[in-house]
């Protein structure tokens, strides 16, 4: 996890990497149940990990993307990230339904966004958004 460049010091971006840690742990707990070919108990874990992700991909989406889809150079990026939620969410929930395999593909993948969040998107947002749009982010969220 990015902490080089100093754009954990903006709330929402500090709560976005917490979110990213704690959800790389639990996928370490649904790599765990899969890899015990425990398509329930992989399930359950699944489902943990997808409340997780839907409540921080909401914060990520309804926050940060919005405040940056004014600005045009960071709309391919945006569609790319929004694109790897649904893969993410796909991918949870064929494991979610019993398909353990897809553990590797899901991994790959959540790490893959995280990175491209924190070494691209983070850093590019804290530079490019000014003050008052960070504190209506934290409003709206209640944070």
């Amino acid at each position: 996890m990015c902490s080089y460049c100093g754009c954990q010091s903006l709330t929402v971006i500090r709560l976005l990497t917490i979110q990213h840690e704690q959800i790389i742990n639990k996928l370490g707990e649904v790599r765990r149940a899969c890899e015990l070919e425990d398509a329930k108990f992989a399930s359950r874990k699944a489902g943990e990990l997808a409340a997780m992700i839907a409540n921080h991909n909401k914060l990520e989406e309804d926050g940060l993307f919005e405040a940056l889809k004014p600005d045009l150079e960071f709309a391919e990026s945006l569609a790319k990230l929004q694109a790897e939620h649904q893969e993410i969410d796909e991918l949870v929930g064929r494991i979610g339904s019993g398909e353990v395999t897809a553990i590797g593909e899901l991994e790959i993948t959540l790490r893959n966004n995280i990175s491209n969040e924190e070494n691209g998107l983070f850093p590019a947002s804290a530079v490019t958004l000014d003050g008052p749009i960070w504190d209506a982010m934290e409003s709206a969220q209640g944070i």
